[in-house]
């Protein structure tokens, strides 16, 4: 069996912030390799084994539930257009009057 050092589960579970969808895929991938791992594993049916086996499982389940909820926000930010609101009259400034959609 091989040994991959794992990611902490509060970073599985911090959530999208300053995490792109790459970084939470290869966590996932990652997650999924270890996972397999103890699977297959002769400790498998042990109580290491299956404590591990919870423990991974738990982590897949966080970071699909995190890229479910950063796909569904991108989906529905690309639902609804950004709307430009025109500068208030007599404004000599031009802050603020333009809307950056690129996020």
């Amino acid at each position: 069996m091989s040994t991959i050092t794992a990611t902490s589960a509060g970073s599985a579970a911090a959530g999208t912030s300053g995490q792109g969808a790459g970084a939470l895929q290869a966590q996932k991938a990652q997650c999924e390799r270890q996972l397999a791992d103890w699977l297959h594993c002769v400790s498998a049916s042990t109580p290491e084994g299956k404590a591990k086996i919870a423990e991974y499982s738990s982590k897949l389940s966080a970071i699909n539930a995190q890229l479910k909820k950063a796909d569904d926000a991108r989906q529905a930010g690309q639902a609804q257009p950004a709307i430009a609101t025109a500068p208030a009259a007599g404004a000599s400034s031009t802050l603020g009057s333009r809307v950056d959609v690129y996020a």
